[in-house]
């Protein structure tokens, strides 16, 4: 069986960046791969990132139905943990330890959590490993 990985807000929100095609299909693919595997996983707060982006940040804010059925399609297939004190402490630890932000901490120990080997982002440091969590860009080679 294949190991679980963790999907970090910016993919999903380069799904919709016209910006830069070649990422926009890259996350695409990486969306629809980790639905249809049942390998990608997301917490709550990835949730919450992406609609403060989709809401405010696009040049065309999303609407209700748009955001529902975003959120329905998916990440309702994705979601695997919510956010707690026991999430906000081990978070907290990784803050300490490995001298990252607490939103990126609360990411990675969310991941680790739901026993992820790898962690998709491009905003964290390529090839590094917390704890038993390795960053990779999928971005770049």
């Amino acid at each position: 069986m294949s190991a679980k990985y963790f999907l970090d807000t910016n993919i999903f929100v380069y799904c919709f960046d016209a910006r830069d095609l070649g990422k926009r299909e890259r996350a695409r693919e990486m969306v629809a791969e980790a639905i249809g595997s049942g390998r990608g996983v997301i917490s709550a707060q990835v949730v919450q990132e992406f609609f403060n982006v989709a809401l405010r940040k696009f040049s065309r804010p999303w609407s209700l139905e748009e955001s529902n059925e975003y959120a329905v399609t998916a990440f309702r297939p994705l979601l695997r943990r919510s956010i707690d004190l026991e999430l906000s402490m081990r978070a907290l630890r990784i803050v300490h330890s490995h001298k990252i932000s607490f939103y990126d901490a609360s990411l990675i120990a969310a991941a680790l959590d739901l026993d992820c080997e790898e962690f998709f982002s491009e905003d964290m440091n390529p090839g590094q490993l917390i704890e038993t969590v390795r960053i990779l860009n999928p971005f770049h080679s």
